[in-house]
């Protein structure tokens, strides 16, 4: 397929997605949450992106996975209180009529799937990891934080597009520049909330009962800028029983650059979760 396919290929697939997911929203707390819902089988999952908290940026393997299972993905208000937003996601399953969801988090969203393991475990059938290293460590530095507030919005916002447009910069250009449309669109206010929200997460206090010991899926690349050899390595030490996935080459968005891959990945696991004796310790 040529670039220009390829182009083509996505354009149509944004536009089919949104034409046919229409936004839900819900009021938690005096905060608006817009989510989407797709698909009809069993389990739901709960799959929360990056830092942007854009649903669309995952619209291929979203509907990938719809073909097999409910799909809910939120987009994340300018919320930095974890609590606050924690107890807006799981007002969505409420929402929804969702006991308990299989919980996929890829890069932020796996700070966010581990706290809400925390927070509300008997809402969770099982977690996937994705490109993420472990919630603790996730804390940005106060001198960061405050040198971010000073700044200009447009210095922060350049800043930012090439930090974390480097983690992009092999995807399509369709990618590429719809990246740098929605952080200019999302502002300096919404993407500190997340610097906020990253910092508040890694400082919750940890659960007082058994940390996750539920099916737990890693996905990782071997070579992931975000994530390196020894993150890796300390996620995995903290789900010792983990099943694991690892890419090659893909970098920090395997889930973007092999879509169907990636699917396919997360509906093996998820769909062992039906099976009385399943596999531990595997690869998948």
């Amino acid at each position: 397929m040529t670039g220009a396919d390829r182009r083509t290929e996505l354009e149509a697939g944004l536009r089919a997605f949104r034409a046919s997911h229409p936004a839900r929203t819900i009021e938690r707390d005096g905060v608006s949450w817009r989510y989407y819902r797709g698909g009809a089988g069993e389990p739901a999952l709960l799959v929360l992106t990056g830092a942007l908290g854009i649903a669309e940026f995952g619209f291929e393997v979203a509907v990938a996975l719809e073909h097999r299972f409910t799909v809910i993905t939120p987009d994340y208000p300018a919320v930095d209180r974890a609590e606050r937003f924690l107890d807006g996601l799981v007002a969505i399953l409420d929402a929804e009529g969702i006991g308990r969801a299989v919980l996929h988090g890829g890069s932020f969203g796996g700070l966010l799937v581990q706290r809400l393991c925390d927070r509300a475990p008997a809402r969770v059938a099982a977690i996937v990891l994705s490109h993420t290293g472990l919630v603790e460590r996730a804390r940005v530095p106060r001198w960061a934080l405050a040198l971010s507030d000073v700044l200009p919005d447009r210095w922060f916002l350049a800043l930012l597009k090439k930090r974390l447009g480097g983690l992009i910069r092999n995807a399509d250009p369709f990618w590429t520049s719809w990246f740098d449309d929605t952080i200019q669109r999302l502002g300096k206010p919404a993407m500190m909330a997340r610097f906020r929200l990253a910092t508040a997460l890694a400082g919750m206090a940890p659960a007082s009962g058994p940390r996750w010991n539920g099916p737990t899926l890693i996905v990782e690349a071997d070579d992931d800028p975000a994530v390196n050899p020894a993150q890796r390595a300390a996620l995995g030490s903290r789900y010792p029983g983990a099943r694991s996935h690892r890419f090659s080459g893909t970098g920090h968005i395997a889930a973007v650059l092999d879509p169907t891959r990636y699917a396919s990945v997360v509906t093996e696991f998820v769909e062992s979760l039906k099976d009385p004796n399943p596999r531990v310790n595997a690869s998948v």
